[in-house]
């Protein structure tokens, strides 16, 4: 081969390896980006540790302690449990590993995105050591995602799956359920219905007649021998055992002459090995109704709609007739 023609193929090879070296440091880089990319606030671990979540946003501050494996929301002094199921939800949320591209490092820039005193923030506690803070910026210029660090961290931006959990107040946390999902008895259980109405005097709204109501082989009927429709008190029976109160009432919010005596309305449904459960009306209390159930230790505010529900009045559970 003569010698211009092999200079010409080693330089030939040469260009090849040299772009070949180049493309390497190229695509290398890209992929660290994204790998650097692929984020989790949250690591699974340290959600699994977790005792006392502290959330700061639009609404103040909302406390959240575990006993156990039990979620429970702390209002000053006192504990209401959460919803389990939301709490799944946002540990889910913070755990996820998505796209996070780190966006600015500097003080200077984490001011320009809404990182001051005012930001909203998660404090995750093991014990009373804190884990891990996460601060939130401001929404980016698409209003999708948002802005977010780990404590001293880069400032990087993502889907923004967070605001949610941080714009409500304690209450959106909140299991109202009157009866424990994990004890109240199944609907065809239930044996035996006992309604009992207000027994304070009210001229303008005379109180309804009490009444109980008995499961036979045929279906509901009244215990004075009038047929039920039983479809009609199943459904108020699977109402009672599914509702939900409004809100929760705080001790400090409740009268101390506070009266679940059973005199302002109870409703009783037995089952048949002779278990029970029950709501008792208290009096009203400002504009709230209170309310108490078995097995719960917590006093309820209740709607008119749901009171109203639960306690039926006797007509309109009766057989309807052809």
């Amino acid at each position: 081969m003569p010698y211009k023609k092999k200079v010409l193929v080693l330089s030939s090879i040469a260009g090849a390896l040299f772009i070949i070296y180049v493309l390497s440091f190229v695509f290398s880089g890209e992929s660290r980006a994204r790998r650097t990319a692929r984020w989790a606030p949250l690591a699974s671990k340290t959600a699994q540790l977790a005792t006392k979540v502290v959330l700061k946003g639009s609404e103040g501050e909302v406390k959240l302690e575990k006993d156990g494996e039990i979620w429970q929301v702390r209002v000053d002094d006192e504990l209401f449990p959460a919803k389990q199921a939301r709490i799944d939800d946002f540990f889910a949320a913070l755990t996820a590993t998505a796209e996070y591209p780190v966006r600015a490092t500097s003080e200077n820039a984490g001011q320009k995105l809404g990182f001051d005193e005012a930001a909203d923030k998660i404090t995750i506690y093991e014990g009373e050591t804190t884990s891990i803070e996460l601060v939130f910026g401001t929404m980016d210029a698409t209003g999708k995602e948002i802005y977010l660090r780990s404590g001293d961290g880069p400032i990087r931006s993502g889907i923004d799956n967070f605001t949610v959990y941080l714009g409500g107040a304690a209450k959106a946390w909140f299991d109202l359920a009157l009866f424990n999902s994990t004890s109240k008895p199944a609907v065809d259980s239930i044996q035996r219905m006992v309604v009992t109405f207000s027994q304070e005097p009210d001229a303008a709204k005379p109180s309804p007649t009490p009444y109980t109501l008995v499961r036979t082989k045929d279906g509901w009927q009244f215990e004075s021998g009038e047929k039920a429709d039983t479809s009609t008190v199943d459904a108020t029976i699977r109402f009672i055992l599914d509702a939900q109160g409004d809100d929760f009432m705080a001790l400090s919010m409740t009268p101390a002459g506070a009266d679940f005596s059973g005199k302002y309305g109870q409703v009783l449904l037995e089952t048949g090995d002779n278990t029970s459960i029950s709501v008792i009306l208290g009096q009203q209390y400002a504009d709230k109704k209170m309310a108490k159930t078995s097995g719960r230790d917590y006093i309820y505010a209740l709607s008119d709609w749901t009171i109203e529900r639960i306690w039926q009045d006797k007509t309109k559970l009766a057989e309807k007739k052809e």
